[in-house]
């Protein structure tokens, strides 16, 4: 059975990541891995991080909700490369 057909439909219906882990008899981190495996093979299992918690999206809104959730989170992660970035086309090495 795929964990994507566990998950609840509907951001009302969020389930929590310990409820889950429980429920699957596995650790947080492997339950991450299993929802990020089954993310990479094209189930939308979303998130509510306001709520704490995961579910299938019941329509195009709440799809689209987590999707600017998400691409706010790699911007803001892209945002806080440039010092490095910059730190890094300067030239400076790995030799002390």
């Amino acid at each position: 059975m795929k964990l994507s057909e566990i998950i609840p439909i509907g951001r009302a219906n969020a389930v929590s990541m310990h409820s889950l882990s429980v429920r699957l008899a596995v650790k947080p981190r492997t339950l991450r891995l299993l929802i990020q495996r089954e993310r990479e093979q094209g189930a939308p299992i979303c998130s509510d991080w306001e709520h704490g918690g995961y579910f299938m999206p019941a329509n195009e809104c709440e799809a689209r909700s987590y999707y600017r959730q998400q691409r706010s989170r790699i911007k803001s992660a892209r945002a806080a490369l440039n010092g490095v970035t910059k730190y890094l086309r300067e030239g400076n090495s790995c030799d002390e």
